[in-house]
């Protein structure tokens, strides 16, 4: 007879049981089985609690976690606690909030407008006080559609994002680029010595040279706080972070074909094929199936056109579909997710700034948007900022000069 043996880890709580019966775990967690038996476990969490999902060799994954058993085996199931939920104010104002506690009081009649409990806080710095501090022990956020926007706040300087905050507190998508004002860096910390980058800690709107970093909500990125600099007059949203619950947020991984960004860097000069060749190199390296092209635009061609989108959508490698439908993703003016997650699952791109030949992936490139049709290191060529989802943006982010390196977005055909 062998053993299966479930552990609980995370700091929620819920119950595993198995089929056949010998689990109940709750307080029976532990039981022996033939050998060759075919044992399914399944989890389900207690009333407002999360299945994070298996941790074992058995079974990875949110699913029931079915094996033939042939040795001792030992399942770990994590269970999580509610997460907080973030999100944009529908509403704007001027930076005279009445310092960071108008924010909070706004917030807070946003949240209670929508109907979301729990306390929350503004996402913002002051000469005195981070955003990032105050947040406190704080983790795990989604979005008021319940989709998994970050782990921890120390994540946000790697990039290491889910979907982005652009919903407010209704659930309203806001679309390509919505202003939120933040006076904070990529790091969650004040984003300038100037002492007049917060407009008077958040009580004045008059622009007597004073002004404050925003971010846009539609960046997959540290781009959501550290995006352009405004006026205090000017009119922007406020991010509002529930900070109640020490959870854990995941994706449910949905099937697709894969999207990428490099962790390498590439020149112009080799022609396309050359960037084909890196982009496959590195799903190689990663074991990921299939055949891979970059996304650039040739001279007389789009981007779009070296791809066929009438399979399934893209996914980044964490399971996040890139856009609803292969054709959507060309389409869209604003994307779901932006692939800057690279082959092997890890986020290692600082800037993002990527090579795409062409202002949108549907646009025709030329020899002067292209290096010559990537043939050349002489001129400028135009790239893309992966930071954002906002289409736009995403592909075009200006020239560079076209002996520079930048990275690459690559898609499974």
């Amino acid at each position: 007879m062998l053993t299966v043996t479930i552990n609980k880890i995370g700091a929620g709580t819920g119950t595993v049981t198995s089929t056949p019966a010998g689990i109940s775990c709750g307080s029976t967690c532990q039981a022996t089985y033939a050998y060759a038996t075919a044992v399914t476990l399944s989890a389900a969490p207690d009333a407002n609690q999360y299945f994070m999902g298996w941790d074992s060799t058995a079974c990875t994954g949110t699913g029931t976690c079915a094996f033939t058993l042939t040795s001792n085996t030992v399942v770990r199931a994590s269970f999580s606690p509610p997460p907080n939920i973030v999100f944009t104010t529908s509403t704007t104002q001027t930076a005279a909030l009445g310092g960071l506690a108008g924010a909070d009081a706004i917030c807070a009649q946003r949240a209670l407008a929508a109907g979301l409990a729990g306390t929350y806080r503004a996402w913002l710095s002051t000469s005195t006080v981070n955003a990032i501090d105050r947040l406190g022990s704080a983790s795990g956020w989604v979005r008021p559609d319940g989709k998994p926007v970050l782990n921890n706040v120390a994540d946000i300087s790697q990039n290491k994002f889910f979907y982005p905050p652009r919903l407010d507190e209704f659930g309203n998508d806001l679309g390509a680029d919505p202003v939120v004002m933040t006076a904070t860096g990529r790091d969650g910390t004040l984003a300038d010595t100037n002492t007049t980058i917060t407009c008077g800690d958040f009580t004045s709107d008059v622009d007597d040279g004073s002004y404050l970093w925003t971010g846009w909500a539609s960046a997959n990125s540290w781009a959501f706080t550290y995006a352009i600099t405004a006026g205090c007059s000017v009119h922007a949203r406020i991010y509002c972070f529930g900070i109640d619950h020490t959870a854990q947020v995941a994706v449910t991984s949905t099937a697709g074909r894969r999207a990428f960004m490099t962790a390498a860097s590439w020149t112009p000069g080799g022609g396309i094929g050359s960037a084909d060749a890196l982009c496959q190199n590195e799903a190689t390296a990663a074991k990921l199936p299939g055949t891979y092209k970059a996304l650039l635009a040739s001279s007389g061609s789009s981007a779009a056109s070296r791809f066929n989108v009438s399979g399934t959508p893209w996914i980044r490698t964490d399971g996040i579909p890139l856009a609803p439908t292969a054709s959507a993703f060309f389409s869209a003016n604003v994307l779901d997710v932006t692939p800057i997650v690279t082959a092997d699952g890890s986020v290692s791109c600082s800037g993002c700034s990527f090579w795409s030949g062409a202002a949108t992936m549907t646009t025709v490139g030329s020899d002067t948007t292209t290096c010559a049709n990537w043939l050349s290191t002489s001129g400028t060529g135009t790239v893309g900022l992966g930071l954002d989802t906002s289409a736009t943006e995403f592909f075009d982010g200006g020239a560079s000069p076209c002996n520079a390196w930048a990275l690459l977005t690559c898609l499974q055909e």
